[in-house]
């Protein structure tokens, strides 16, 4: 016969109250929702607000409260989201309408809606709002002294003042204007043209990468700054292979190029290493990150 009181056991004592070392805690509790049948409620509020043309601040408010005790159904949870978003940018153009004065304000509030679903109220005040544009002057919008001198070196010193790009025309506009205000003279402009572009093509006869690299750091590059050190070195070997620049705009589309192509040789190599279960030396976020944009 098996004796069991000489098995390990223990027993329980029924209390009133929980142990005084317990005083400090907090204790919390969620109500079960059935959140498939809200889902479904809140669906049918949402379209009843949605085909009209006032919208009701208190039952969209309800709306709201309900929507966030959806805990686990979180792709309806968006949509319904999404949605009330949709309706409170029409409550918000609908209440500031009738305020409307000038042609930017119109414009503003159209682009505000643009997105939100099409529904009876967004006709409306579609509708409003492009009777207020057409009605309102447009007003003039006065440009800043580097935009105005921007223009003056476009109208006046043509592609080879284009053809530097945007960092590069920026460059030469922020110096000049250091040096003359909004009065440059258009050899001036010219000039710091062709030294800009000189100085990038005598990068081509640059032997030396570390060289070649610090004088890279020179020039106005929107792509190359944006490398990390690591990543420098690797395009600016790769720069002294190629050497198939032609001017600064073409120098920084290369850059972009070379940049792109390494990093999906990168991707590549990294899916192949997951494919096959072998991971050495491979971030693991970098991994995750990977994994995530995969699927």
């Amino acid at each position: 016969m098996i004796n069991f009181m000489s098995f390990p056991g223990s027993s329980a004592v029924e209390v009133s109250k929980a142990s005084v070392l317990d005083e400090s805690l907090k204790y919390t509790s969620t109500i079960v929702v059935d959140e498939i049948g809200l889902y479904e409620d809140l669906n049918i509020r949402l379209m009843e607000l949605e085909k009209a043309l006032d919208i009701d601040v208190e039952a969209l408010q309800s709306i709201i409260d309900d929507t966030s005790k959806m805990m686990i159904r979180w792709g309806e949870k968006n949509e319904l989201l999404l949605r009330i978003n949709w309706l409170e940018r029409l409550l918000k153009v609908q209440q500031e309408i009738n305020n409307v004065t000038t042609y930017k304000q119109a414009d503003e509030l159209r682009i505000y809606i643009s997105s939100c679903q099409t529904s009876p109220l967004k006709k409306q005040l579609q509708e409003r709002l492009d009777d207020l544009l057409e009605a309102l002057p447009q007003e003039s919008i006065e440009k800043t002294d580097i935009e105005q001198l921007m223009d003056f070196a476009i109208e006046n010193v043509g592609d080879d003042f284009i053809n530097l790009g945007k960092s590069g025309r920026e460059e030469v506009i922020n110096r000049l204007y250091t040096q003359f205000g909004v009065n440059v003279p258009v050899n001036k402009i010219q000039d710091e043209v062709i030294a800009l572009e000189e100085k990038v093509a005598r990068l081509v006869k640059v032997e030396d990468v570390q060289i070649l690299r610090d004088q890279l750091e020179t020039l106005p590059l929107s792509n190359y700054p944006r490398l990390s050190s690591e990543r420098k070195q690797v395009v600016t070997e790769q720069l002294m292979e190629s050497r198939q620049w032609k001017g600064l705009a073409s120098l920084d589309r290369l850059i972009h190029q070379l940049d792109a192509k390494q990093r999906v040789a990168e991707e590549q190599k990294d899916l192949q290493i997951m494919e096959s279960g072998f991971v050495t030396d491979l971030d693991f976020n970098h991994v995750k990150d990977l994994i995530s944009q995969k699927h």
